[in-house]
């Protein structure tokens, strides 16, 4: 009811404080524009790893005089094949202007490309791959070996490890590594599926699930990105296009992300990123891949919560906070029984090799428990089977459920804001829940404001709430709010620099605060 009477910019402008827009986390969508539609390749064969094995033939006529290259859906590079995608079409880099995104452009040998890789139907990964496209950064060089009379054109991946490239040495490859991104994210609808995956997760009709921005590469660590409350992908725009920029990390790391409705209960969400998970790692199985490596997973706010869950053994912890009794004596359907199962119950999973925290509010935020809190949360419509069963678990076993839960499943769950909440029981027993000590943690809080208490806080999540007792590694950004670590340039020197070497102390002295914890168990890291 309340819902229906308040106009959709009110509803936009207070969850927008909620989830701390107010303190730097709105996200600018990105956009191309294509500039010229100057001819951009004339030959006969196109290499793709820049190896003649990977060589996939062109013929002329399938090349448009004063168009970009299009290639037959048939012809692929088996590299990109085996990762279930074929070279449909390259473009300029020049012909096209970014915005929203730094540019990220090296000078070196033959012209800046971007090859449009279609996804096969047939393929086991093609549901990884949301968008019409994968779109890869390449090289053209053109003009081929002196003395011969017909043109020829090489297209090379621009991560091959071939020598002289990466860095303005001699022999580099001219590439363009934003404008692929700049290309993915402005065919997505991200920012009006924010809204919509808040206020109703149970029709939430965007992209969900886990998904490859580039060709799936067995060699390369994926690195995995969960965005927090009202938010997408397009939060990590920022940090991503950094990322891919360095030459070092786009050849050994690769970076996948999380999109999910975030209105629903944090722990429903993180049932679906450990399924996520599992299926990817099924879809490479079925298309006789190798295994990713242990990835690096980066949470921010919310989607830090649901990394937390990746590395902890819950054991009875959450069930226990919600019912009186052991799973088997619930009279539910088996998928309400499953999906209970999945949300209480997890072990830490053996694929992640790091975990960084960026503003997570491992203890709740303050936000989730005051008015405008109360407020957010009744506007948000839980629906679909999730809420439907919760309902009917509240009728049939009300007896069993504990009563300081029972009224979240009366109307259908917990909301994602109910679960911030510091008082909510199930956060309170997952803040007792703490990461395989195998698994290295990393903290990333900002800081713009101090609490009444003297406490430093980025708005939205205090330092206290923050803050890890067990973590590797704690860095405070002065200066950045909620939303604004994410994309802050010290943040991502510092991950550039962890990801390469997982060393910091060169980084402390001229880019910011470290602090090393020290009250963790001396064992827990060695």
């Amino acid at each position: 009811m309340l819902r229906a009477f308040t106009p959709d910019w009110v509803v936009c402008a207070l969850l927008a404080a909620l989830a701390g827009f107010n303190s730097g986390c709105s996200v600018t969508p990105v956009s191309v524009r294509e500039t010229s539609r100057r001819a951009t390749v004339h030959g006969e064969t196109a290499n793709l790893r820049g190896s003649p094995a990977n060589a996939g033939k062109i013929s002329r006529e399938r090349i448009a005089e004063k168009a970009d290259l299009h290639i037959d859906d048939r012809t692929a590079a088996k590299g990109f094949a085996r990762s279930g995608l074929v070279v449909h079409r390259i473009v300029l880099a020049q012909n096209y202007e970014i915005k929203g995104l730094l540019r990220h452009r090296t000078a070196g040998e033959g012209q800046a490309a971007v090859a449009l890789l279609r996804p096969q139907p047939q393929s086991p990964l093609r549901r990884f791959y949301t968008a019409d496209y994968v779109y890869v950064p390449v090289t053209i060089m053109t003009g081929g070996r002196s003395g011969m009379s017909d043109e020829r054109s090489n297209f090379r991946v621009i991560d091959d490890e071939s020598p002289g490239q990466g860095g303005g040495n001699s022999g580099a490859l001219a590439t363009d590594t934003t404008l692929p991104l700049a290309m993915l994210l402005s065919h997505t609808r991200f920012v009006p599926a924010q809204y919509s995956g808040l206020l109703n997760p149970g029709d939430f009709g965007g992209t969900r699930g886990l998904f490859l921005l580039e060709p799936y590469d067995s060699n390369k660590i994926p690195i995995l990105m969960i965005h927090g409350l009202m938010s997408s992908p397009l939060t990590w725009k920022g940090l991503t296009d950094e990322l891919l920029g360095d030459a070092y990390i786009r050849t050994h790391y690769q970076v996948w992300h999380y999109v999910y409705p975030t209105g629903q209960s944090l722990f429903y969400s993180a049932k679906g990123l450990r399924d996520s998970l599992d299926a990817v790692k099924r879809a490479i199985a079925l298309a006789r891949l190798p295994q990713p490596k242990p990835m690096v997973v980066i949470g921010h706010s919310m989607g830090g919560l649901l990394a937390k869950s990746l590395v902890c053994d819950s054991g009875n912890n959450l069930w226990d906070a919600v019912f009186t009794v052991r799973p088997e004596r619930l009279v539910v359907s088996k998928d309400a029984l499953n999906d209970l199962r999945g949300s209480f119950f997890f072990k830490p999973r053996k694929d992640v090799a790091k975990v960084i925290f960026m503003a997570t509010p491992q203890r709740g935020s303050y936000l989730a428990t005051n008015w405008l809190g109360r407020f957010g949360s009744r506007l948000v419509h839980l629906n679909g089977g999730w809420s439907a069963e919760n309902r009917l678990i509240a009728q049939e076993e009300k007896a069993y459920i504990r009563p300081q839960m029972l009224r979240y499943f009366e109307r259908g769950g917990s909301s994602s804001i109910d679960s911030l909440s510091p008082k909510h029981p199930l956060l309170a027993a997952f803040e007792g829940l703490v990461p395989d000590r195998r698994i290295p943690c990393y903290l990333i809080i900002g800081s713009v404001t101090r609490t009444l208490s003297g406490v430093i806080s980025d708005g939205v999540v205090t330092f206290d709430s923050a803050n890890l007792q067990y973590a590797k590694q704690t860095i405070i950004l002065n200066g950045a709010g909620h939303g604004g670590v994410v994309n802050d340039p010290r943040a991502s020197r510092w991950i550039i620099d962890l990801l390469k070497n997982d060393r910091t102390a060169s980084w402390e002295s001229s880019h910011g605060r470290i602090e090393n914890s020290h009250t963790a168990p001396p064992s827990a890291y060695q």
